[in-house]
């Protein structure tokens, strides 16, 4: 198997961990790196507060966005010159294309499971994009599905230390779907070597928890 040209990706959404990604890209400039990645994509408002992005993912259809939020309100889109996957192209948005969702759908292995199931929020379809152009290093910031109380109840019983991130009063409601079909598509890039890079903030796939493995009561039972 031929090997993979280099190509590093950073999917920036609208989430908490989005922040990283500005003091990365310092960083990554304070080291002497022109850019952070070799392209930069972005989610729907993204557009508007980033420099420097190659393409934008605004699944939902424009004129559905313009029933339910007014022209007014999303107008700036027709204004970008950044082209914007959607389901569908609209001529009032010059730069919309329609997604590729056909190749992607042949391209990706789902194992038996529904493409639909897992692509049903636009991080996803962006993920799953990512894995059809052969991206090899994938760093996403934003992309948190849902917050964590920013209160704890601590455990008082003699369990282990990690126990209390599993308590009832702790665990934080999924604000919208999609969680499970990133985390499938992440496995995904594993299998196929993609180096993925998730901020210590994000509560994407538990990266702002402590690192522990369930069942072991203490740190030193099993090397992290």
């Amino acid at each position: 198997m031929p090997k993979r040209r280099k190509l590093s990706v950073a999917i920036v959404a609208l989430g908490p961990s989005m922040k990283r990604h500005f003091s990365d890209q310092e960083k990554a400039a304070n080291d002497g790196q022109s850019r952070l990645t070799d392209e930069l994509w972005t989610i729907n408002r993204g557009a508007f507060w980033l420099k420097g992005v190659n393409l934008i993912f605004s699944m939902d259809s424009f004129k559905v966005r313009e029933e339910t939020f007014g022209k007014t309100a999303i107008e700036r889109f027709s204004h970008l010159d950044t082209k914007i996957f959607t389901s569908e192209y609209d001529a009032d948005y010059p730069r919309s294309e329609p997604y590729p969702l056909k190749q992607v759908e042949e391209a990706l292995p789902w194992g038996g499971i529904e493409p639909c199931k897992v692509l049903n929020n636009t991080v996803n379809f962006a993920i799953a994009y990512a894995l059809w152009r052969k991206v090899t290093h994938l760093r996403l910031y934003g992309c948190e599905f849902f917050t964590r109380p920013t209160k704890l109840v601590e455990d008082e019983a003699h369990q282990p230390w990690w126990h209390k991130w599993y308590m009832e009063e702790n665990l934080a409601p999924i604000c919208e779907p999609g969680v499970e079909g990133a985390a499938f598509l992440l496995g995904v890039a594993a299998a196929q070597g993609v180096e993925v890079t998730i901020p210590g903030n994000s509560t994407l796939l538990d990266h702002d928890l402590p690192s522990f493995y369930y069942g072991y009561r203490d740190d030193d039972d099993i090397p992290l």
